[in-house]
């Protein structure tokens, strides 16, 4: 008896005798239903397995800052990137326009990416150039008013200017030459404070810009020289407090698909740093992947929970959401509390030997918890034009009673008092 030893020939025979037969095998199955297979099979692989390929395809039209694009693409998923550092749109086949707007001029790439239930890819960039500003109105000023806050002649004549300027990007105002000059970029209408401590003609101008385009008014007040002998009060009055900022946050949540055939989700959504959730706004969603969407805010509103129902399970969510997250749309509408310190305003008098009453700026309005500090300084006039500083004090609690003061031949005692938004004031002299 021998062992057999198997050639590498050998081996290749009886492979290829095994080969043979398995294909004979099939051979005879594939030509029972021959018909049937090459009937179908074409239309299976291309309708089924090969779906049609996602194409992004679209025109960008811009009016001003806005652009607008006409979606011409095909695909079941995708989103809109504007190029600007903006949460992403997600893509809705049904959507005929998507619009956006973007927060300043320059050179952007709009592009779109779509998918099929396959996941087969496909993108278009298309660059928008805003380099141009929008068509803007030209700047005007429709008022200017100069009204004086106490005395005009006094040792510090403090005026009050308040206007409106229509379409003016900024304002600048030129209270003259040995005044720095201000600029303010705020909504209007304003409102403005100066303080003169010169005798003479005083020219308030202002000039409104919008891009290179502006437009100058001017008002002129006069600044009489203080009575030498006389005594003039100056109130430096600064209001502070808390006011309320909002901001319309849009972006964009993505919501994984789930793996076990979950009938909710749940995705956390935090607020900008600094910031609280007043409300937030669902957008629109595609009714065939989920459904009873909603941010359920946590107490203390600076983060909540996105929730939701799947409107669909297994294979059918999958392809109604291309196999991809799904991209839910989500409008924050945000607040913060921030400390607000207004500008001083500057309010003088003449004192009278009966007492003085000094009517103080009303409170600005807009601020919460407001808070109100006056700075006060009383002063003679000099014959030389000069001033003599009696008493100052730096924040006024009342009742005030001010420490006695000596000059030669004459002596000053100080009190005031607050009756709502009146300062009375009494100075005692005794010679």
């Amino acid at each position: 008896m021998s062992d057999a030893v198997e050639t590498p020939a050998a081996k290749k025979g009886i492979t290829g005798h095994v080969a043979g037969w398995m294909k004979g095998v099939v051979g005879l199955f594939l030509g029972v239903g021959s018909g049937v297979v090459v009937m179908y099979s074409n239309a299976i692989v291309n309708q089924v397995v090969k779906p049609t390929r996602p194409v992004a395809n679209f025109a960008v039209t811009a009016d001003g800052l806005t652009v607008t694009c006409q979606n011409h693409a095909s695909g079941d998923s995708g989103w809109w990137d504007f190029g600007d550092g903006s949460s992403l749109d997600p893509f809705d086949a049904g959507q005929q326009t998507q619009a956006h707007t973007y927060a300043k001029v320059g050179s952007y790439s709009v592009k779109l990416t779509v998918r099929n239930f396959m996941m087969e890819e496909n993108e278009r960039a298309v660059p928008v150039d805003l380099t141009t500003p929008p068509q803007t109105l030209p700047p005007t000023i429709t008022a200017l008013n100069v009204e004086p806050l106490g005395g005009t002649a006094v040792v510090q004549a403090g005026f009050r200017i308040t206007g409106d300027a229509p379409n003016a990007d900024r304002l600048i105002f030129d209270f003259g030459n040995d005044k720095p000059l201000v600029v303010e970029t705020q909504s209007w209408p304003f409102e403005k404070f100066v303080v003169f401590d010169k005798p003479g003609s005083q020219t308030i101008r202002l000039t409104g810009v919008t891009g290179k385009t502006a437009v100058k008014r001017e008002a002129s007040v006069e600044v009489k020289p203080a009575v030498a002998g006389s005594v003039s009060v100056v109130l430096k009055v600064t209001d502070s407090g808390t006011s309320v900022q909002k901001s319309v946050t849009p972006t964009t949540v993505a919501i994984p698909l789930p793996k076990k055939g979950e009938p909710r989700f749940e995705r956390a959504v935090t607020a900008t740093p600094g910031w609280t959730i007043v409300s937030a706004e669902v957008g629109k969603l595609n009714a065939g992947v989920v459904k009873n969407v909603k941010l359920q805010l946590e107490a203390d509103r600076k983060s909540g929970k996105l929730v939701g129902d799947w409107a669909a399970s297994g294979e059918a969510l999958a392809k109604a959401a291309g196999n991809a997250d799904v991209m839910v749309p989500l409008t924050l509408n945000q607040e913060k509390t921030v400390f607000v310190a207004v500008p001083a305003a500057t309010v003088s008098a003449v004192v009278t030997a009966t007492g003085t009453t000094v009517a103080l700026p009303p409170q600005r309005l807009g601020l919460q918890n407001p808070q109100r500090k006056i700075e006060l300084q009383i002063a003679r006039a000099m014959p030389d034009g000069t001033q003599d500083v009696l008493v100052t004090e730096a924040d006024l609690k009342f009742p005030w009673k001010g420490a006695a003061v000596s000059r030669p031949g004459v002596g000053y005692g100080f009190g005031a008092a607050l009756a709502g938004n009146q300062l009375q004031l009494r100075v005692d002299t005794r010679r």
